[in-house]
């Protein structure tokens, strides 16, 4: 009718946890709004997850075509951010605490990562590692993503909503190595493996290198390790490009 959405067959802008704040809408087809104003938050995740679904699709790949819902306004308020498959469409639920979560790119980005990995690879997220790989390659989306507007602090992840005084971020160039600096910690784990991903990223060029960490994810099994993901990496670069850039 007369009334523009923030809706695609992708992701929608929702409500549907506290505080309740509607999701804009316009009687024209532009959504124009400064960062006092909610509605910055809503155009600013639905950009950003729009322009991924895109890219991710022209790479030939079907793990970005669920629909999620997202709710850019939630948490009551808290300083975090979560996707969860628990619900039809899944969801992402973005908090508002601190620097709100979807006036950062990073965090729109990461969060949606989840449901890629998800989509590619449903109920495989168990184990430790595994749940780190997973960490680690939201990190890696969104500084992959980040990296290609703009290379200022291209190795901090969350460079807008953290590296502040709310919490300090996180980083795509870590020099702690595995095996032996796992920690408890699946955010801390998952930075050894977005900084390896990255630094292929410097390698080989990012369309390469988002292309095979992709295709990674259709092989992705409960519990299973870094090493193991490392080695189906080599195995995606086997069937993408004939095994190019194992040894490049």
């Amino acid at each position: 009718d007369t009334t523009f959405r923030l809706e695609s067959p992708f992701v929608r802008v929702s409500d549907f946890d506290t505080p309740i704040i509607a999701p804009v809408t316009s009687s024209v087809p532009q959504f124009y709004f400064d960062r006092s104003q909610s509605g910055f938050e809503d155009v600013n995740a639905f950009y950003h997850i729009s322009t991924m679904h895109d890219y991710i699709h022209s790479l030939g790949f079907n793990c970005a075509d669920s629909l999620v819902e997202i709710d850019t306004h939630a948490l009551n308020g808290a300083d975090q951010s979560y996707f969860t498959p628990a619900y039809i469409p899944h969801r992402i639920y973005y908090g508002i605490g601190g620097v709100n979560d979807c006036a950062a790119a990073d965090v729109c980005v990461h969060e949606w990562g989840h449901s890629i990995s998800y989509t590619a690879s449903p109920e495989s997220n168990y184990g430790m590692q595994r749940n780190s790989l997973d960490e680690g390659f939201g990190d890696y989306l969104a500084g992959s993503y980040s990296r290609s507007i703009s290379t200022f602090n291209e190795y901090w992840v969350f460079n807008w909503d953290g590296h502040n005084q709310f919490w300090s971020g996180r980083v795509l160039n870590t020099c702690r190595t595995y095996p032996d600096s796992l920690q408890t910690s699946i955010y801390k784990n998952g930075e050894m493996w977005s900084s390896t991903i990255f630094a292929i990223n410097h390698d080989i060029g990012r369309s390469s290198t988002d292309s095979l960490i992709l295709e990674t994810h259709y092989s992705y099994a409960a519990n299973i390790s870094m090493a193991d993901a490392a080695q189906i990496l080599i195995d995606a670069d086997s069937v993408l490009t004939n095994g190019k850039y194992h040894n490049y």
